[in-house]
């Protein structure tokens, strides 16, 4: 095809939405990259770019408004799909807003690269555009660029999240700066279907597409890895400490705040600058009232256990399961995933323990106490706040002072049966002569314990 022609071609072909991470944020990053790429190599536009793309160098000063007009169209592709050079030699004829469009293409090259590299000398020079840019790294020199285009919400937000993802704070605190695009709204992708639940477009509702709330939602994405946060600096910009987010991944989805995934993940200087944000201690209703202390029990983070009982959170109130799946069993034909947050953890032997306990110890109904859906990489079960606390390590201490602030310490068969594969013993024998003084069920479990020890 004549280089003319291909031109015409790219300059009348259907722009590629930008689509990504940005779009929802999520812990397995690798997913936002599937669902970017999947369908793009056999698009006739990519064709279309990949053909121009090595022709680059060949192109005349003649073609630069045609070239122009194609990439005018097309900026955001030509930067994801890491085809700089062409960027490269249409940037001085683009409009401010295709110039922010390719620079948040290009912040997330699909292929991991992290260097650009040297600009091949093009066959003309725009005096408005200076020096070429030799090898650097793509961040960089897309924060070098930024002042000479205009952010939309959306590539704001795509730069944004990028740099969150790549720790790159000096580019994060200049997405920052634009606050009036902050406010605005990004389209959320649907979530992808291997991860769905039947009721998605009912808690969608209640997500936020501000943009300064992707970021932050981003930010919660990547908290267990272990980086330093940038959530104070999003919550200075205007972020919801109180965000509602919905962490969709390819085998478990939970829903939550913010407040309670920094406190599961264990980034405490995030849940103090939320809370000092103005966060909930007790979390918020999406994903259940007290979710945050739950978590902090769950993971064994006792401080922060105490920091949020003493701001008012309690261990009574949790996320009420389905009224329809009270002593429902698992049903392999239902939605992917649902039951799951029916069944509670332990379950596989609490009906050997209420056998052995029948006409001892009253056992209570798991279904009756505080609960919560806590996902997995095998799709997830229910833990009670009991299970939680001791899944976290609590000591029979530990356990009496929470009693206080509404933790039930009537055990449930699966509670017991949690506890036993825990190995939580010094707890389990403290709750079972709590509840039964004359000892007899601590010495049928204990006997239990020692014959499938035998075993």
């Amino acid at each position: 095809m004549a280089t003319a022609t291909l031109l015409q071609a790219l300059g009348d072909a259907q722009p590629m939405p930008s689509r990504g991470w940005f779009r929802w944020p999520h812990v397995h990053y690798c997913i936002g990259i599937y669902f970017c790429t999947q369908k793009e190599e056999d698009s006739p536009q990519f064709a279309l770019m990949s053909a121009l793309a090595t022709r680059a160098a060949q192109l005349r000063e003649g073609d630069a408004v045609a070239l122009s007009r194609a990439i005018e169209r097309h900026a955001w592709a030509i930067g994801h799909r890491w085809l700089p050079s062409l960027g490269y030699l249409a940037w001085p004829y683009l409009s401010p807003s295709a110039r922010g469009a390719f620079l948040a293409g290009l912040s997330a090259s699909p292929d991991g690269q992290d260097v650009l590299p040297p600009f091949p000398d093009p066959p003309w020079r725009h005096p408005d555009f200076g020096v070429l840019p030799g090898s650097c790294a793509t961040q960089d020199w897309v924060l070098r660029r930024l002042g000479d285009c205009h952010l939309d919400a959306d590539a704001a937000c795509e730069i944004g999240c990028q740099a969150i993802r790549s720790r790159n704070e000096p580019l994060l605190r200049r997405i920052l700066d634009c606050r009036e695009v902050l406010r605005r709204p990004v389209d959320r992708s649907d979530p992808w279907p291997f991860a769905c639940r039947p009721d998605w477009t009912g808690i969608t509702a209640h997500l936020s597409n501000r943009c300064i709330d992707r970021l932050l939602e981003a930010d919660t994405a990547l908290y267990g890895t272990g980086d330093r946060s940038f959530t104070p600096l999003i919550l200075q910009a205007g972020a919801n400490p109180d965000l509602p987010i919905w962490r969709l991944e390819r085998s478990f989805n939970e829903l939550g705040c913010a407040l309670a995934f920094a406190v599961a993940d264990g980034q405490s200087d995030a849940a103090e600058a939320l809370i000092a944000a103005g966060a909930s201690p007790a979390g918020t209703d999406f994903g259940g009232r007290n979710r945050p202390v739950f978590e902090a029990m769950r993971h064994g983070r006792h401080a922060l256990v105490e920091r949020l009982l003493e701001a008012g959170a309690r261990l009574d109130v949790g996320q009420p399961p389905p009224i329809e799946a009270r002593g429902q069993a698992e049903d392999p034909g239902g939605p992917r995933l649902q039951p799951a947050a029916y069944l509670f953890e332990g379950r596989a032997g609490g009906t050997k323990v209420a056998s052995i306990l029948s006409g001892i110890v009253p056992l209570k109904s798991s279904y009756d106490k505080a609960s919560f859906f806590a996902g997995h990489g095998q799709g997830g079960s229910r833990l009670t706040m009991l299970q939680a606390a001791i899944a976290g390590g609590a000591t029979p201490h530990h356990l009496e002072r929470w009693e206080r602030h509404g933790l039930d310490l009537s055990p449930s068969a699966e509670e017991i049966s949690h506890a036993i594969g825990c190995g939580a013993r010094d707890a389990l024998r403290w709750l079972l002569l709590k509840a039964d003084r004359s000892g007899r069920g601590w010495a049928a479990i204990r006997e239990h314990l020692q014959a499938k020890s035998a075993h």
